[in-house]
């Protein structure tokens, strides 16, 4: 005969508590460790992969914050917060230096818009915050799209979380704001989630493919030397199909004749242009020689010519179509004034 006896049961709880880290919103497993971090007067929660992320972002560890509170008005300073105090003393009867100024032209062109738009992000702080996570989440995926009258999106993705920024331009200059941010990627569309540019260590975005498919730019190039040979500069403009301007280049090539330097433009221009998502191109130039020798009407028979017409020759490639024509010096004036700004060292 077997005896049972009753068992009194219990209601199981886990016997540790929920925590989310607060900068990548993951929630910590058991046994995984935390700090507690203060921002901007608020008290935080950070995980160990996050925390030199959220160090290089501003945040303050509890203990230093309360180390600060509780240090001696005078006499506990650092050598450090001391040297800091003498130097800001020294300056202190001295008219602060006016912030360095930044001028950019307002881009028209979806090609433009989207240079811009990475630039300014380039430009901002967001590089170390993406840069910051990288280094505990890895590298991320980067979706860069065009929205018309509306800004250029920037969406930085890891398997754990995701940011979407904005890239506004005005009258003012450009304006970065925050859009969302998630923790799931299946909140995100399909043509978001391959991404299709890249982030470097440092956090900078570049494009990765064209952005825009189908993209003809006309491309205006000149070049020329003062002495043939002698000190020699290239001139390049881009623009779009409405004539908007995409980008320019003026630079100076070092010692050079005339045909190599309309050569260097050339190239220098495809390349930019390739860079900048065209697949197709418009040369415009006033070298017949140049254009001629391109389109295989002449023969190319100088040895320093050879390898530049190889070297466009392979450009080229990169374009699903392309034409050239030569036109008068008073219709490249553009890139002509390039070439001449470049010499002058301006």
């Amino acid at each position: 005969m077997v005896l049972w006896t009753p068992v009194e049961t219990r209601k199981i709880r886990p016997s540790f508590q929920v925590v989310t880290c607060a900068f990548c919103h993951r929630t910590l497993l058991r046994g995984e460790t935390s700090d507690p971090f203060y921002l901007d007067g608020e008290a935080k929660i950070a995980c160990v992969l996050c925390q030199p992320a959220a160090l290089r972002g501003g945040w303050r560890r509890e203990r230093e914050t309360k180390q600060r509170e509780t240090r001696p008005a005078t006499g506990g300073a650092s050598l450090l917060d001391r040297l800091r105090q003498r130097n800001n003393n020294h300056s202190a009867g001295r008219a602060p230096e006016p912030p360095p100024r930044r001028v950019t032209a307002q881009p028209t062109g979806p090609i433009g818009r989207v240079k811009a738009a990475v630039e300014e992000f380039n430009s901002s702080p967001l590089p170390e915050t993406v840069s910051g996570i990288a280094n505990s989440l890895g590298e991320p995926k980067v979706f860069i799209e065009d929205y018309p009258g509306q800004g250029v999106e920037i969406l930085v993705m890891w398997d754990l979380c995701w940011y979407r920024w904005r890239v506004e331009s005005g009258p003012g200059g450009a304006t970065i704001v925050e859009r969302e941010r998630g923790s799931e990627l299946e909140d995100l569309s399909d043509p978001e989630r391959p991404g299709n540019a890249r982030a470097e260590g440092d956090g900078s975005v570049h494009m990765l493919t064209r952005p825009h498919a189908h993209l003809r730019v006309t491309i205006h190039c000149d070049g020329g030397s003062r002495g043939n040979p002698g000190p020699a500069g290239i001139g390049v403009v881009i623009t779009d199909q409405s004539g908007s301007l995409v980008d320019q280049i003026g630079e100076r090539i070092g010692d050079a004749t005339n045909n190599v330097a309309e050569y260097r433009a050339v190239i220098r221009g495809l390349q930019r242009a390739a860079e900048l998502g065209a697949d197709a191109v418009d040369l415009v130039g006033d070298s017949e020689l140049v254009a001629k020798q391109i389109t295989g009407d002449y023969r190319v028979k100088h040895a320093d010519m050879k390898p530049l017409h190889a070297s466009v020759i392979t450009e080229l490639k990169n374009f699903s179509s392309w034409t050239i024509k030569t036109v008068p010096r008073a219709e490249n004036a553009a890139a002509d004034a390039l070439v001449n700004s470049a010499l002058d060292g301006n």
